[in-house]
């Protein structure tokens, strides 16, 4: 959907990587889209990502998906790279948590937890506390996860995705880098 590289303009957060709209609700201000460092100092990681932050449980970032490419039955797992900003006064202590959804074309949804699949670590440590690294972390969802039947969770249909998302309803405040929202195998 998004690997976040580019010109970076104020407002390329908008426009996904495959053409489809990207909008946040309630994030206290737009995401930015930049070279991981140097924006993030304590970034070991020269590549294009996202930084947002959110203060209120709910705040999201959707991805729509275009007419054409809403067929993921060719793929076997959601995957987004994620880190834990370093120094970031909006980031608890400890590990990151946030679901991660899908929305078919029907309108069902299915927000899945990242802690049941590895979440987002607490920031990487190398040899002392002034080396802390805002360093990604690979998080890959299966999307059996979508489908699977249990007890009061609607299916999404694979051959209809319209909408990806990060929702922010695990933990009230917090501060990420995002890099690479795509469906892979």
């Amino acid at each position: 959907m998004d690997e976040f590289e580019g010109p970076h303009a104020a407002n390329d957060w908008q426009t996904s990587t495959i053409g489809g709209a990207a909008v946040q609700s309630g994030l206290p201000a737009n995401p930015v889209e930049a070279q991981l460092y140097p924006q993030d100092n304590q970034s070991p990681h020269d590549t294009g990502g996202l930084r947002l932050a959110w203060n209120s449980s709910g705040d999201q970032l959707v991805f729509d998906i275009p007419g054409g490419q809403r067929n993921v039955t060719g793929f076997t797992h959601l995957q987004v790279r994620l880190g834990k900003v370093v120094n970031s006064a909006s980031n608890p202590a400890g590990a990151q948590n946030l679901r991660i959804g899908l929305r078919d074309g029907a309108g069902n949804e299915r927000l899945i937890r990242a802690s049941a699949f590895g979440g987002v670590p607490e920031s990487a440590v190398a040899n002392e506390a002034a080396n802390n690294k805002s360093s990604l972390s690979t998080l890959r969802i299966p999307l059996t996860a979508y489908t699977v039947v249990c007890a009061g969770a609607v299916q999404v249909d694979l051959t209809d995705i319209t909408q990806a998302k990060l929702v922010f309803s695990e933990i009230a405040t917090g501060e990420l880098a995002v890099d690479e929202i795509e469906f892979t195998n």
